[in-house]
This record gives C-alpha cells, sequence and structure tokens, in this order.
C-alpha cells in the first residue's frame, strides 16, 4: 500500500500494479507529483526488467557504488539505454525530461 495515493487518481492503478511488480517501493510514499531524476528513470526500468545483477564499472564519476540506482545505471549502460550524459558522467540527480524518457524506453523496449 502506498500512502500518498488514492483510488479514484488517474495513476492509483498503475502505481499500485508498480508497487506489487517491485518497481516502486510497496510501503511509505510514491511522491506523485515530484520530478523525475535519470537515476529513478534507469532504476525504474531496471526494476521491471528483473533486477538483473550486474559486475561492470561505468566509469561513472558520479554514480557511487553504495548508490541504490548504481546497478540500475551499469543495466542501462550495458543495454544501449544511455551512454551517460558526457563519457565520464550520468548526471543522476538531473530531472529528465519527456524526451529523454521515451528514448530510454524506447532503447530498453521496443
Amino acid at each position: 500500500v502506498i500512502e500518498d495515493i488514492a483510488p479514484g487518481q488517474f495513476y492509483f492503478d498503475a502505481v499500485t500494479w508498480a508497487a506489487e511488480q517491485g518497481i516502486v517501493e510497496d510501503g511509505g510514499s510514491f511522491r506523485p507529483s515530484d520530478p523525475c531524476t535519470r537515476a529513478m528513470a534507469v532504476e525504474f526500468m531496471w526494476r521491471a526488467e528483473g533486477c538483473q545483477a550486474i559486475a561492470t564499472d561505468t566509469g561513472f564519476t558520479d554514480v557511487p557504488a553504495s548508490a541504490s540506482y548504481s546497478t540500475a545505471v551499469e543495466w542501462a549502460v550495458i543495454y544501449d539505454i544511455t551512454t551517460g550524459a558526457t563519457d565520464t558522467t550520468f548526471e543522476p540527480d538531473t530531472v529528465c525530461t519527456r524526451a529523454q524518457i521515451a528514448t530510454f524506453l524506447y532503447r530498453g523496449f521496443a
């Protein structure tokens, strides 16, 4: 159960499903009006694909190995979903544009 969504909201079924699938955390808050960062976008996709364990070093200086999204970023690089913002940075806290999210989805699922 997600605390900050309620039946009747257009995204209720989608967020509930995502929580049931392990794509978003069940319990706590979803924060539906918050912006989606690059780290969040690839982490959602990685979880949707089953949280595949990846062992690689992307070389991104702004993705600490201890970050919850680090394996998701590695997965996204291996599967050509992203090449990063630059050769050495991913910019995990940068808010995604709709174009970036559409590109991530296209590269991951088309």
